[in-house]
């Protein structure tokens, strides 16, 4: 066994880097769209270490440089494999050579490339032979379009998400832990346990620890490197609903008792100011700079306040719901999500509305900022949706999810993650085209459409 490991663990690495030309490069790629050697890999090393020369291989821009259809099919076939992250396979069970090949089937059946009806082929008389499920109708989602993968090991629904400067992702859930996720090979690395009610919020730390409020009127940091709780803060009357980190290294947290405090982690006391002037729960927290924060509360408002003294500089005022969520914008600008169904983005600096995006047909839960300017949201109507606040458009509605969209965030590789209700965690490629909407009925070609009024196609 352990010579076997070790061939499935190098020999691809070896082809590779002994080639000269792309003829060795052309064996890695039948090796790793060949079903006995995807079967022999996964139990020998793992589901993490074969996802991991699946992603080297598709990032790899050199890798079989000028034959992008053979590209197309590892970077199919990791997204499959990340797609199916949690299932049976991915552990051993008894039967996983089985489920291996049902998940071939199902998510490969319409999906075309150069050889990946060859292993649905292969896969589908490995079933014959062996036995097991056979969905050959397309039955399970197909690796395509902007989903990456689903992350579901928490047995309650995901409250919220953020990423964590090494690249990982930190979850909270009601099932009253904070997790810590390889976003890379989709596994969890590591659970946090210690709050004893839902855990509301997550936020990274300058210093690498994570933060977390919960329900259980309290803020944990947590050494991610150590697996421990370093410090529990309290203070707050009511659930603490949202927490955010300060560049001086300050800790800020929002609360339904009405108030922000702002805490000195480093000598673990309130500082002698608490933010007051919100008449209901502070959902939101976010720092801007040259010292000043913002809020978003259920009393409709959003406020500025100046963190040297803590006087409130402004108030916004503009939704007819209340603000559930706040994110600064590359441009410096704030966007608010509300239970009005809307997303607003202010200019800070004026005290002014800029844009008012509209398109959920439910509460605003979360939104976020993303690395090229534009804008993500995600709803009580289970959706994702991008815009593009340049043009005040939607650029793309990502569906998936089967219950409320709890939380949304931006991970450092551009992709963007969000958490829901429905006890999952999706991961999503925004560089993938997705389709907005689609309408089928017409028995032959549609050669031609055009916008007509209340935002219809004909």
């Amino acid at each position: 066994d352990v010579i076997r490991s070790y061939l499935c663990q190098h020999l691809l690495d070896h082809l590779d880097l002994c080639s000269t030309h792309l003829q060795l490069q052309h064996v890695t790629y039948y090796l790793m769209t060949c079903l006995p050697w995807l079967q022999f890999s996964l139990e020998l090393l793992g589901f993490s270490s074969v996802v991991s020369q699946y992603l080297s291989r598709r990032s790899d821009t050199n890798w079989l440089a000028g034959h992008n259809a053979f590209r197309a099919d590892i970077k199919t076939l990791h997204k499959l494999l990340m797609l199916v992250v949690n299932a049976p396979y991915s552990r051993c069970d008894f039967s996983w050579k089985s489920e291996l090949c049902t998940q071939l089937t199902g998510r490969l059946a319409n999906v075309k490339g150069v050889r990946c009806q060859q292993l649905v082929q292969h896969a589908m008389e490995y079933l014959h032979a062996h036995g097991g499920w056979l969905f050959d109708n397309g039955g399970l989602v197909e690796p395509g379009g902007p989903l990456e993968f689903t992350l579901t090991d928490h047995t309650v629904g995901v409250w919220c998400i953020c990423a964590l400067d090494d690249g990982r992702l930190a979850s909270g859930s009601g099932d009253q832990s904070v997790r810590v996720w390889n976003v890379s090979t989709g596994v969890c690395d590591l659970v946090l346990t210690g709050h004893t009610g839902i855990v509301m919020s997550v936020c990274c730390l300058a210093d690498g620890r994570v933060a977390s409020g919960s329900d259980d009127m309290s803020v944990r940091l947590w050494n991610v490197a150590a697996g421990s709780c370093d410090l529990v803060l309290e203070g707050h009357t009511d659930p603490v609903m949202c927490v955010c980190s300060l560049p001086d290294g300050r800790l800020v947290s929002g609360s339904g008792d009405n108030e922000v405090r702002v805490w000195n982690i480093s000598v673990v006391y309130c500082e002698p100011f608490v933010l007051t002037g919100h008449t209901d729960s502070v959902r939101s927290v976010c720092s801007l700079t040259c010292g000043r924060l913002v809020s978003g509360s259920d009393d409709k408002s959003v406020r500025v306040w100046d963190l040297s003294n803590g006087s409130c500089n402004s108030v916004l005022v503009g939704h007819n719901g209340a603000v559930k969520t706040l994110c600064v914008l590359v441009d410096g600008r704030v966007a608010s999500g509300s239970s009005d169904c809307s997303v607003r983005v202010w200019d800070i600096s004026v005290g002014s509305c800029d844009l008012v995006l509209t398109g959920h047909s439910n509460w605003v839960r979360h939104v976020c900022s993303l690395g090229d300017g534009r804008l993500a949201s995600g709803s009580s109507d289970n959706t994702v949706r991008v815009w593009n606040v340049s043009t005040n458009c939607c650029d793309s509605v990502l569906t998936g999810h089967t219950d409320w969209i709890w939380s949304v965030c931006a991970l450092g590789d551009g992709r963007l993650a969000s958490g829901s209700r429905d006890q999952s965690i999706r991961v999503w490629d925004l560089t993938e085209d997705a389709i907005l909407s689609q309408s089928k009925g017409y028995a032959g070609w549609v050669v031609s459409v055009c916008s007509v009024a209340n935002d219809n196609v004909a």
